[in-house]
């Protein structure tokens, strides 16, 4: 009798868990689509949208005052980002625009889209900046009801710390709690 009680159970919690299943096809916008606008912008997330994204993949890190900001990369990127003078910079000059060493408020005056990527050809080039994350859901989802689209997942990728060295006491250790509550 326990063995067939188990069975059921097993059998239950097994039926309950593929009807959970999604029947539909999870399209992800990697960095809100980069190859058509660029990345890890707020105009490349609404664009991600209007294409039928169902999920915004996008990267985070932390500037030197702890703010939470959308960049793939540790530093402004020399393929397309420009200084907020509007300066090329070179990859001899990259180390010198490392992100967490940076305040968001000068991060933001960087132009990472007139340029474009030559990576991506098809690219749309427009002044755009990297926004901070919190920016980015409020204006996806505020976009998302103004279009009567459904409210998009997020597939959020942390990626970079500071150095060892240097000391992550600046950090806010409930940042992500404070948001989400």
């Amino acid at each position: 009798m326990l063995k067939l009680l188990a069975t059921f159970l097993v059998g239950l919690a097994t039926s309950a868990a593929l009807a959970q299943t999604p029947t539909s096809f999870d399209r992800q916008g990697h960095r809100g689509g980069r190859g058509l606008m660029p990345e890890n912008t707020i105009p490349a997330m609404r664009r991600a949208l209007d294409l039928g994204v169902t999920t915004l993949e996008m990267d985070v890190l932390i500037s030197q005052d702890g703010q939470v900001l959308l960049s793939h990369d540790p530093t402004m990127n020399p393929d397309y980002a420009l200084t907020p003078a509007g300066q090329r910079i070179t990859k001899a000059e990259q180390d010198q625009h490392r992100l967490y060493a940076l305040p968001y408020a000068t991060i933001r005056r960087y132009d990472v889209g007139s340029q474009g990527n030559s990576h991506f050809p098809r690219q749309q080039k427009m002044l755009a900046y990297k926004p901070l994350l919190a920016e980015v859901i409020d204006s996806v989802e505020a976009y998302a009801r103004r279009k009567k689209l459904p409210a998009p997942h997020y597939n959020i990728e942390t990626k970079t710390t500071p150095p060892a060295t240097e000391p992550c006491t600046q950090y806010r250790p409930n940042l992500w709690r404070s948001y989400w509550q």
